[in-house]
């Protein structure tokens, strides 16, 4: 039978311009992690169907929440800047999957509404491997 996990128990975490470790869950209130493969066309004249064969794996990390001055300073310090991660989707507990790679910040929004709390959202294109594991 499947163990399902609630989303409220999330981690993610990003190194800060000095290279250590920011835990910035409580900032944060949503973490997309997409990955999608290239693929390229290789069909030929006689071909019934089309033929791909595998290419890169590319992949990206989005995040919203609400901002404050310690947020911010993290991402304004790191936008365009190469930086480590760490992603646990169903939060730190032993057997719990995480993720981890490198990656650049490529954007940054703040917004400010009247009805609401003041919100961040962002980008990282990651560079390099996402790698999974299982929290100890």
């Amino acid at each position: 039978m499947p163990t399902f996990t609630h989303g409220k128990d999330a981690r993610f975490k990003i190194a800060d311009s000095n290279g250590a470790m920011q835990d910035i869950s409580a900032m944060v209130n949503k973490v997309d992690l997409q990955r999608q493969a290239d693929t390229a066309e290789v069909s030929a004249f006689g071909d019934k169907y089309k033929a791909y064969i595998p290419g890169l794996i590319d992949a990206t990390i989005s995040f919203e929440g609400m901002t404050d001055v310690t947020l911010s300073g993290y991402f304004d310090d790191l936008l365009g800047e190469l930086t480590t991660w760490e992603f646990y989707p169903g939060g730190e507990d032993s057997g719990q999957i995480k993720y981890e790679g490198s990656g650049m910040v490529t954007s940054l929004e703040q917004a400010a509404d009247i009805g609401g709390a003041i919100t961040c959202s962002g980008e990282l294109q990651v560079a390099g491997e996402v790698v999974r594991t299982l929290v100890p």
